[in-house]
């Protein structure tokens, strides 16, 4: 398996991922589909104003995603970030995808000088 940043051409993929968590769980009942926001969404954390972290095993598609967002802390003005969203489909639970891809997550806030909780 590999954990990797994602890039634009993941934008398809990332936001298929992210309708079938939607259709599949309760969460899905409060937030409405929109799958051209959802991608412009995506775009702007790829392009910089974020990070998207996807997981693949070496076969078609990716198997998991993990979405985050910086932001200054409105108290204390330190730099935290957001989990927007992490999943992974449910023929890679049970591996280690979801653990990897938090950990890459973490590495990620480390660098940009946010704070891990």
């Amino acid at each position: 398996m590999v954990i990797r940043t994602a890039t634009l051409d993941d934008v398809p993929a990332v936001v298929e991922m992210g309708l079938r968590f939607l259709r599949t769980t309760p969460f899905g009942r409060h937030v409405h589909e929109n799958p051209a926001q959802t991608a412009e969404f995506v775009t702007q954390l790829i392009e910089g104003a974020g990070a998207v972290f996807v997981a693949e095993t070496g076969g078609p598609g990716l198997i998991g995603m993990l979405g985050l967002l910086p932001s200054a802390h409105p108290v204390s003005g330190e730099l935290f970030v957001t989990e927007i969203f992490w999943y992974v489909e449910p023929a890679g639970r049970g591996s280690s995808a979801a653990l990897r891809l938090l950990r890459e997550g973490e590495e990620w806030t480390r660098e940009i000088g946010g704070q891990v909780l």
